[in-house]
């Protein structure tokens, strides 16, 4: 089962409600504010509050809160055409900071297996360097890299290696499938 199967799963029985506020004075300027809730009725287990104002999107909830900003205006509409890496280079903080990234050592692994397929360089190096250990966390990666890097990958291995275990944290993916499932569901209903 894929990751995004796995959320969706999670949503099947959640329910989506727009509430609109009528625009706030703050300082003259004023501002919109809409608030999406996303939740099976009766729980709030993988509830997600989603609220738009201005270009600016803030979600909280169940699952992880983030801040997510544009250059322009935006809408639930809008955002539920989103992709989910631009969507991700948005997030301006979360827990796991901006960018809403995690160190995955599968994905590192499988990154580094493929270079060594295309005989970039040699796995058995890299073990007798101890730079298979250190494929489990984010840190020990980038430490091991600066002791090692050139030796096992030459020298221009800082241009690509420190990112190589990267990936879409989970929480992000809940997010916006979460979103584009509610405004699915919200264009659906009879008006």
């Amino acid at each position: 089962m894929s990751r995004e199967e796995m959320i969706k799963g999670n949503f099947k029985d959640h329910v989506a409600k727009i509430t609109q506020f009528a625009k706030l004075d703050v300082d003259d300027a004023g501002c919109d504010i809409e608030v999406l809730t996303w939740k099976k009725p009766g729980t709030n287990n993988y509830m997600i509050k989603y609220i738009v104002s201005g270009n600016t999107l803030c979600v909280y909830g169940d699952l992880g809160e983030a801040i997510y900003q544009w250059s322009q205006n935006i809408s639930f509409e809008w955002l539920s055409g989103l992709d989910l890496s631009y969507f991700k280079g948005k997030c301006q903080a979360s827990e796991v900071g901006r960018d809403f990234r995690e160190w995955d050592d599968r994905t590192a692994i499988k990154f580094l297996k493929d270079m060594e397929k295309q005989e970039y360089f040699k796995w058995s190096d890299l073990e007798y360097l101890g730079g298979t250990e250190s494929l489990y966390g984010s840190r020990d990666w980038e430490e091991w890299l600066r002791e090692n890097g050139s030796e096992v990958f030459g020298e221009d291995y800082w241009d690509w290696a420190y990112g190589i275990g990267y990936r879409v944290n989970i929480r992000c993916e809940y997010h916006l499938i979460g979103l584009k499932m509610a405004m699915e569901q919200i264009n659906a209903k009879p008006i």
